[in-house]
């Protein structure tokens, strides 16, 4: 217990001591519990080996074709442009027959109408005396019964060529001349004088009503 004493004394005796020393010399670094173990550096681990990089063969190049010269285009020659050249309408041709004039009319046109005979007297005439002056001389050359048949169909004047009868005074060698037939011209001529034996005229109305074929046929040459 003494001893102990002891050591409590001495030990504040020397605390003023201790503080003093504390003060005058500098603070000495304590080293740490723990020694600092010096670092160690960590073996490298070796790089793995770089893969070589495979180069990938570039595409062949494939040379330009050369351009093959073409050869320059001739120009079109240039197309005519042909105004159209305005023709004139034609007419139709006409069936229609039409008076033939003995004063220009050829031997071969007249025969259709009158016979070879009197076709080559009136050429003759012609050659002699010159034209007809009127229809009238025919008589002596074609005879007046052949004259007064056929005088519907002659003329001196070109400008007197359409045919014009009366349906009353149609004959068999009219309605033979336009066109009708025989069978029907017999019919119709006896029909014309029957209406003359009762005192009446033929009329255009009555063959249309008689005969509308006939009258279909030759209407373009009648006249009332």
């Amino acid at each position: 217990m003494k001893l102990f004493a002891m050591m409590l004394m001495l030990f504040v005796i020397s605390l003023p001591l201790l503080a003093t020393e504390e003060t005058a010399a500098p603070a000495t670094p304590t080293a740490t519990a723990e020694a600092v173990t010096p670092a160690v550096p960590a073996p490298a681990t070796p790089a793995a080996p770089a893969t070589p990089a495979v180069e990938t063969p570039a595409a062949p190049v494939t040379p330009a074709a050369t351009p093959v010269a073409q050869p320059a285009e001739t120009p079109a020659a240039p197309t005519l442009q042909i105004p159209a050249i305005p023709v004139a309408p034609v007419a139709p041709a006409s069936d229609k027959l039409c008076k033939v004039n003995v004063n220009t009319a050829t031997e071969e046109q007249l025969a259709k109408i009158l016979s070879k005979t009197a076709a080559k007297k009136i050429v003759a005439y012609r050659v002699k005396k010159g034209n007809f002056a009127k229809l009238e001389d025919l008589k002596p050359l074609v005879g007046v019964r052949k004259y007064d048949s056929l005088v519907n169909y002659l003329a001196i004047d070109d400008n007197d060529k359409e045919i014009r009868i009366k349906a009353s005074r149609l004959t068999k060698f009219d309605l033979s001349t336009l066109g009708v037939a025989d069978a029907d011209a017999v019919k119709v001529v006896k029909e014309i004088k029957k209406t003359q034996k009762d005192k009446k005229e033929f009329s255009i109305e009555m063959l249309e009503k008689d005969f509308p074929a006939v009258a279909e046929k030759i209407k373009g040459y009648l006249v009332p």
